[in-house]
């Protein structure tokens, strides 16, 4: 028995056998849309920003008089974009600027503050439009770890998507500049975030590049160098008023030229790019935590309190002084603050091996005074459920103060929806009847966590018709039996977790289910023509091969008037039917009458039911001419008997 593997990759997000957090399904449909709201009606319209310290308007002087009489405010390029292109557009609408940018940080922290600091400050409604900057903090990781950006970003997306207003999303990658490099680096960055923009149809806009090109809109050079006074940068990094109000000119001129590029919906993709689901990723403010112990010597530190730490923070100066945390979810990281000399720490998750704390927390935060953000995502690739992370300072800055902060926990506790994509069956588009069909899948990043799947087996009389369950067809394997010959089959895979919450179905491509090769359905003796009297007799003998399965077989012997032209008029037909068992060998026999007269064409031909065409024919012209057989194929079976397939075949008397 042939076997077909159904390669079926089921991308089941997030499962757990500890008690989770269930997925709030009815926020997946959005109700309403922000591009919606992009009209002059009164009512509120919420312009959000996310990004970095170049949203969060560093290098700029403060208030500034704007261009296109649109009064004055921050010189920063999302405050100029808020007044300059919103309200001047929209003058009837309330609208509001939620400016979300933290200095150094990157779209990690951003997809986990996201929902504090973001979505829930713009009102009951939630924001309209959403604007995305991570491309330059982001640098590093793009140019090594781009998987990894693709998983924050498209996180970011997709979080935004599921609310029930799904705002309008667009990517902004602004400029910095590398003495080793140039912009290059941070252009990789860039497009790294633009594969994940087009994958779901959201508009961008690449300062970079602008930058990069040398030329404004205007013609005039732009100056990329601190030590000119034209310059748009006092840093390499960060614009100045000069290089804000040349961001926004750039911007305003792509919205007023191809606002259909930007303001629209997003496409929308079941299967996420990175193959990665986030459930509800946030921040856990460490202070006031009934899920978190310490020992050593920790403080509430108030004083370091902003709008970054609105919930304050604990600090350490003792080296050995732990930190522990009980969460349930698949993710884990920290929200703290960075500095030049430090205490470093490592990390234990669920009493398993140490780790360092490294990249932006090496060496970590004793110089306070900076107050420099640093968010470090530990871990996203936990088993779902409940788990344990112990942190331990220890010192590396002997002589200097050691200090050690955390803000935040960075945690996702809630259990998306499972996934199911790829689902397929054979890359052949049919299949012998009698073939085992098997389902395989397995859950991205989460293969041990799966409950019990459903998978249905479907059937049609037509490729492309209604499909319905086969009666008592479920489960991983379906062999398709003869009575499906000449329907197609097709699996519905319904990805289920643990807690027994269900995907979205997914249904495999449809194959058809034939007959086997007709070498492997049976054979058969060459048709003979004999003469019994007066009638014309025509023989044969078949043998059926088929496993298990009778096959039906009719002789059809046809007699056809053949003019100069050699046009065919059938003159009469006969058809004999028999049901040939298994194994059986069966002689059919076949005759009819036939005219002397030498015009006459006579036609017998074989035919199976169901699936097959004609498959073995032979004519001859009555009168004594030489008969005339076409082969399909010879082939011999086991005992190395000959078999003979033929194929219809229509003879020219003058031949």
């Amino acid at each position: 028995m042939k076997k077909i593997i159904a390669l079926i990759l089921l991308c089941c997000l997030i499962c757990s056998a500890c008690p989770v957090l269930a997925r709030d399904t009815t926020k997946i449909s959005p109700k309403s849309y922000g591009v919606d709201n992009l009209n002059n009606e009164k009512g509120n319209l919420y312009v959000a920003f996310l990004g970095g310290s170049i949203t969060a308007g560093a290098g700029s002087s403060g208030n500034i008089q704007y261009k296109d009489g649109a009064g004055s405010g921050n010189a920063r390029w999302s405050s100029q974009i808020t007044k300059r292109y919103f309200q001047k557009k929209y003058p009837n609408k309330n609208v509001i600027e939620v400016n979300a940018g933290i200095g150094g940080t990157d779209s990690n922290l951003g997809l986990f503050r996201m929902k504090d600091q973001l979505i829930d400050q713009c009102g009951t409604e939630g924001p309209d439009v959403v604007f995305v900057e991570f491309a330059v903090n982001d640098m590093w990781v793009s140019n090594s770890r781009p998987h990894e950006i693709h998983q924050r970003m498209e996180g970011i997306v997709r979080q935004l998507s599921a609310l029930p207003k799904q705002p309008v999303i667009i990517f902004v990658y602004t400029a910095a500049w590398k003495e080793d490099t140039g912009f290059e680096m941070y252009q990789t960055s860039a497009k790294v975030h633009q594969q994940v923009a087009d994958y779901y149809n959201i508009g961008s806009i690449n300062l970079c590049d602008y930058v990069a090109g040398g030329t404004d809109i205007d013609g005039n050079a732009i100056i990329w160098n601190p030590s000119d006074s034209n310059s748009w940068t006092g840093d390499l990094t960060h614009p100045n008023d000069k290089g804000y109000t040349g961001y926004a000119d750039y911007i305003l001129k792509q919205f007023n030229e191809k606002p259909e590029q930007y303001f629209r919906k997003l496409t929308w993709n079941d299967i996420p790019m990175s193959n990665y689901e986030f459930g509800s990723p946030q921040l856990v403010p460490v202070i006031n935590n009934e899920n978190v112990t310490t020992t050593g010597t920790w403080n509430q530190d108030m004083k370091l309190v902003s709008w970054w730490f609105k919930d304050g923070v604990m600090k350490t100066t003792q080296a050995a002084s732990t930190m522990t945390f009980q969460f349930t979810g698949r993710s884990i990281g920290i929200f703290s603050i960075f500095g030049n000399t430090a205490s470093n720490a490592a990390y234990v998750i669920d009493r398993g091996s140490a780790n360092p704390i490294s990249g932006q927390l090496e060496p970590y935060n004793a110089t306070i005074n900076s107050k420099m953000p640093a968010p470090s995502l530990l871990r996203n690739d936990l088993s779902m459920g409940e788990h344990t992370i112990e942190i331990v300072t220890y010192s590396a800055n002997k002589g200097a103060e050691d200090g050690f902060v955390v803000g935040y926990f960075m945690v996702d506790p809630e259990q998306p929806d499972p996934i199911v994509s790829n689902v397929k069956l054979s890359e052949q588009d049919n299949v012998a009847y009698g073939t085992e069909l098997e389902a395989l899948y397995s859950y991205l990043n989460g293969e041990k966590e799966e409950g019990n799947s459903i998978i249905q087996w479907l059937v049609s009389d037509s490729k492309n018709g209604s499909y319905t369950p086969i009666k008592g067809k479920e489960g991983a394997t379906y062999t398709p039996g003869f009575d499906m010959v000449g329907k197609y089959v097709k699996c519905r895979v319904t990805p289920v977790d643990l807690l027994g919450n269900q995907g979205k179905s997914a249904d495999s491509n449809p194959v058809l289910v034939c007959l086997p090769p007709v070498g492997e359905c049976f054979y058969t003796t060459g048709i003979a023509y004999l003469s019994e009297d007066e009638d014309t007799v025509a023989k044969t003998y078949i043998t059926n091969i088929l496993q298990d399965a009778s096959l039906k077989v009719s002789m059809i012997m046809a007699e056809y008037e053949v003019d100069e032209q050699g046009t065919k008029k059938m003159i009469q037909q006969k058809t004999v039917t028999r049901e040939i068992a298994s194994g059986e060998t069966m002689k059919l026999e076949n005759q009819m009458k036939i005219s002397n007269s030498s015009d006459r064409l006579v036609k017998t031909m074989i035919w199976t039911e169901p699936g097959l065409e004609p498959i073995s024919a032979t004519a001859q012209v009555k009168g004594g001419k030489i008969e005339q057989v076409t082969y399909l194929n010879t082939d011999t079976d086991e005992n190395e008997t000959n078999m003979f397939v033929y194929r219809v075949n229509w003879i020219d008397p003058k031949e």
